[in-house]
């Protein structure tokens, strides 16, 4: 990539999560989630449940009680959840994600149900901190921060069968999502491409791809054809 990694722009990653995960807001990133998999029954916190107070909150952090104050949301494979920076939010247990973000590591840890390390400590929170940044979102406000930003990318199709469909483009980044057989054409001109496969199977401008493999493409590499005999699932992310 040339430089410090730290200097670059996103985070991707996949996630999976065998148990619930901590409680927490960002106070500078903005991420998205895409559900690669999870049980039956799984479920994600996103946000807050009603019009609370800080001191509403703080009351229910301080007996264990936060999470009747915030949405759990029951989840499917395929979904998407745009998180804007200040949204409170935690992956539930048995959940696979791809998670494409800001690069940016800072987390205020709002709660960890009370678990103990290995030394019988309990986890640093980061409460006081946490309560300056959090913030409640509409779904109006959060789809008006997810699609920002106009996406002119071009796509050529060859023989395509299948769904394609944008599931973010704000000022930090851009992701879609394509799920076919046949041919697809990306480009990568001015502007990298990231290429995270989710499901099935098929090559890389000749270079053999499948899910769990991620692929990055420079800028200035130009035109990259992805092809499929059967189906392939993969996320495509770029920053403009």
């Amino acid at each position: 990539l040339g430089g410090d990694i730290a200097d670059f722009p996103l985070l991707v990653k996949y996630i999976d999560a065998g148990d619930k995960l901590s409680i927490q807001v960002h106070p500078a990133k903005t991420e998205k989630w895409y559900v690669v998999d999870c049980d039956e029954d799984s479920w994600l916190i996103y946000g807050q449940e009603g019009d609370y107070t800080e001191a509403d909150l703080r009351a229910a952090l301080d007996c264990g009680k936060l999470e009747d104050k915030l949405t759990k949301v029951h989840i499917k494979p395929g979904e998407c959840y745009f998180i804007p920076t200040g949204l409170t939010h935690a992956i539930g247990g048995g959940i696979l994600i791809a998670e494409i973000q800001e690069n940016s590591n800072i987390t205020y840890r709002v709660y960890d149900y009370d678990r103990r390390q290995d030394d019988g400590s309990l986890r640093e929170l980061h409460t006081d901190r946490a309560f300056t940044v959090m913030k409640k979102f509409t779904e109006d406000e959060i789809q008006k921060l997810r699609f920002s930003v106009p996406c002119h990318a071009p796509v050529m199709m060859k023989n395509y069968s299948g769904t394609s469909g944008l599931l973010a483009s704000c000022d930090k980044f851009t992701t879609r999502r394509f799920d076919f057989s046949g041919e697809l054409t990306l480009t990568a001109d001015e502007h990298f491409l990231h290429i995270m496969c989710v499901d099935g199977a098929g090559t890389l401008s000749g270079e053999p791809i499948k899910a769990g493999d991620s692929y990055f493409v420079p800028a200035g590499t130009g035109e990259v054809t992805l092809r499929s005999d059967s189906r392939l699932t993969i996320l495509e992310s770029f920053c403009l």
